[in-house]
């Protein structure tokens, strides 16, 4: 019981703390919030401010969005297939990884896109690899990191 006492304290003193689970300052086993995110949801919905809890993500799975905690997020794989945008965009970069958050904010003036699914087939990762050079355009895969 302290245990919890010690987490919603915490979360009292610190709303929407922008951090991994595990980096919370708390004394409690690191997987302890892990295990027992249903049961601090209903104690954090009510002793937190209303404007602190994002109420798009009620349940105990979204527990991390719900109480502005980092977490793991898909990442997506791009790559630039026309050297033109790649040089004004992204300093000439033609391959890179961010998250799906990161990706959200990206604005590549484009007109076409491919996009590679199933993303634990090998040979997608390949024809990822070997998109041809396009103009006005970029290749999407996302890579499976949960």
């Amino acid at each position: 019981m302290e245990t919890t006492l010690d987490v919603c304290t915490y979360f009292k003193q610190n709303p929407k703390p922008n951090l991994y689970i595990r980096e919370l300052p708390v004394r409690v086993h690191t997987k302890f919030i892990e295990y027992n995110k249903g049961l601090l949801l209903e104690l954090l919905n009510v002793i937190l401010p209303k404007d602190t809890i994002n109420h798009e993500y009620p349940t105990s799975k979204d527990f991390e969005k719900r109480f502005g905690l980092k977490f793991n997020q898909s990442r997506i794989r791009l790559r630039i297939l026309d050297q033109n945008i790649s040089d004004k965009y992204l300093s000439g970069i033609t391959d890179i990884e961010v998250t799906e958050e990161e990706f959200n904010k990206l604005k590549i003036p484009c007109k076409k896109v491919f996009i590679l699914e199933n993303k634990t087939n090998y040979s997608n990762l390949m024809n990822f690899l070997t998109l041809p050079h396009l103009e006005n355009s970029i290749g999407i895969l996302e890579v499976d990191t949960k």
